[in-house]
């Protein structure tokens, strides 16, 4: 085994650094440079996100990187001159001086020609990609050798001082670390977490308020020194074949972080699904124990201060598309339809909203209403994220992690969605009892907050239907999943219009097909009512029919399902299997 030497802050150079270069040469390529650089421009992965394009002197092989800190540092530099100087056999661009100047950092590097692996991966055989990734495992696996001194270990980047990653700064959070040891890092990460609910609450402490995730952090987890932003943008390739890696690039990010963050968030700066993140990442980074099912990943997306990929803008999208009213929807999409393009006010849908100067009381629960909503939606999206990556893979018949594995990220849910109801505004918080909502307001919130209890608890629910020999555990968490459920649907109105009725009538009828179907599991403990929570499914979707044809079809598909109950036949056919309810019942899911 190859011995790798430790790298010490003292050992990297200080201040200007400017090796065997003529003198002045700095100083008059700044000049240059102001004159040759343009605007800011979008970020290559960072929707929203402006940049300044470094310069470049490809006559001289020269590629100038300037700004300001956090975006550009001397740090950025001393971590080329170290990795080159300890492992030259990893490629990086070389390093050849920095320079400040006012609140300008300057560094001065190598050119690299060639392209990234982001703008030739579609022209890449599976070959050539599987090629990449085996190069850069190798790649990888060098940087993380590097030590630091066995006295000296921290959290922070090469120079022992703040950490670079965008995910950890904000336009309102000030630089971040060196920590002392990995329990500090995870405990100021916990702050982080936390820190949304002062914003209703400063009275609040935060040592005082719960956070279900701190306790997954592994606070033995060995540092490393990690690259932090390994995406395909990063990754210089040659033109021509074979392909080779011939640069790792953009090592501003760079630090001492502990072991999972490179694959964390390699996965999170991707986008959801592709190509790369589900075939290609995990050739190059193997997958943490810590981060089986995603919460570490949830933990990143609390605390960042932007979304990446355009999956969960257009999530964002569809969500707030779905509670406007239609007039709003057809002033705002280009539908291209002349006769929709001004329609009358009808009675059945509110006109435009109308803004008044001063806000009113209801005005006032109406933006509580806003935010909280925010809030609870991306703890749903993130539990459905983890929620359909199970159940998809056990109805393809994929590996995937094993139902016991999301208790406790379940239990971190739970906790997490209990916070967000205790901490609720007075205007808008409700109480965890069944009785009629006082206000709307009350009514919307108390159904979403059902709605995503029920909706963590469904790959329990999934097992026992599947597997009646689960253990007494897991049916305990499905019959919990259930409850909620037959909550939600006793909370639902049968008739009254909103923007969100048709989420409403699709999660009625997933409820109800669930009960059934766990209806028809021997000696399963169902929840008391919940015969009558299918029949007011049944009503409200009654009402509806003669408006949404559709609804008239999901009722002759429960009504049918429910005959064969283990309540009786109702219309005197014949009883169905277990296995028929329960295949035809995740049909409707």
């Amino acid at each position: 085994m190859p011995s790798y030497p430790a790298i010490l802050p003292h050992q990297l150079p200080q201040g200007s650094f400017a090796p065997s270069t003529p003198p002045g040469l700095f100083r008059h390529l700044r000049y240059l440079l102001v004159l040759r650089a343009g605007g800011d421009i979008e970020h290559p992965n960072l929707k929203g996100f402006k940049i300044r394009p470094p310069v470049i002197f490809k006559d001289l092989g020269l590629l100038v990187k300037y700004g300001e800190a956090p975006d550009v540092t001397i740090a950025e530099g001393q971590c080329l001159w170290a990795i080159r100087h300890f492992l030259p056999q990893v490629p990086v661009p070389e390093i050849y001086g920095w320079t400040q100047a006012e609140s300008f950092t300057f560094l001065y590097m190598e050119f690299i020609d060639g392209i990234t692996l982001h703008d030739g991966w579609d022209t890449l055989t599976p070959t050539e990609k599987s090629g990449v990734c085996e190069q850069l495992k190798t790649i990888i696996a060098e940087i993380h050798h590097l030590r630091q001194g066995p006295d000296d270990q921290f959290i922070g980047n090469i120079n022992r001082g703040p950490l670079g990653d965008m995910v950890l700064t904000s336009t309102t959070l000030p630089c971040v670390g060196p920590f002392s040891s990995v329990t500090g890092f995870h405990d100021w990460l916990s702050d982080m977490v936390k820190r949304p609910a002062k914003v209703h609450r400063p009275d609040l402490d935060l040592a005082d308020i719960r956070d279900p995730y701190r306790e997954m952090l592994p606070d033995d987890s060995p540092v490393t020194f990690t690259h932090a932003d390994l995406n395909p943008v990063n990754i210089m390739v040659s033109k021509g074949s074979p392909c080779r890696v011939v640069a790792i690039i953009d090592w501003e990010q760079s630090g001492w972080y502990p072991a999972y963050w490179e694959f964390c968030k390699a996965e999170y700066t991707t986008e959801l699904h592709s190509e790369w993140q589900t075939e290609y990442l995990p050739k190059v980074l193997d997958e943490p124990a810590c981060v089986e099912g995603s919460s570490l990943q949830v933990l990143l997306s609390t605390n960042s201060d932007y979304s990446v990929g355009s999956t969960s803008q257009l999530v964002s999208s569809l969500f707030w598309t779905c509670y406007k009213s239609e007039r709003e929807i057809l002033s705002e999409l280009p539908l291209g339809i002349p006769a929709l393009r001004d329609p009358p006010s009808q009675d059945s849908y509110p006109p435009p909203q109308q803004i008044t100067r001063d806000l009113s009381a209801s005005e006032e629960d109406s933006w509580f209403f806003l935010l909280s909503e925010l809030t609870l939606r991306r703890i749903t999206d993130q539990v459905a994220e983890i929620v359909t990556k199970y159940i998809d893979a056990r109805i393809r018949h994929e590996q995937g992690p094993r139902v016991e594995h999301l208790v406790p990220i379940v239990a971190g849910f739970q906790n997490q969605v209990q916070s967000f109801r205790e901490l609720l505004p007075e205007a808008i918080k409700f109480p965890d009892v069944p009785e009629p909502a006082s206000t709307e307001w009350e009514h919307y919130s108390r159904g979403r907050y059902y709605r995503v209890l029920e909706l963590m608890h469904r790959p329990f629910v999934f097992t026992a239907i599947h597997d009646p020999t689960c253990s007494p555990a897991i049916q305990a968490l499905a019959k919990t999943g259930l409850e909620n459920g037959l909550k939600y649907l006793q909370h639902s109105r049968t008739s009254h219009r909103h923007h969100g009725l048709w989420l409403q009538l699709r999660n009625q009828v997933r409820i109800s097909s669930l009960l059934l179907a766990a209806s028809t599991i021997p000696h399963f403990a169902m929840p008391d009512g919940w015969y009558d929570g299918i029949s007011r499914t049944l009503t409200t979707l009654a009402y509806w029919s003669y408006e949404f044809p559709s609804c008239k079809s999901y009722k002759e598909v429960i009504l049918t399902l429910s005959a064969h109950t283990r309540l009786g036949n109702m219309d005197g056919g014949t009883p169905m299997s277990y296995s028929q309810v329960s295949n035809d019942s995740v049909a409707l899911i």
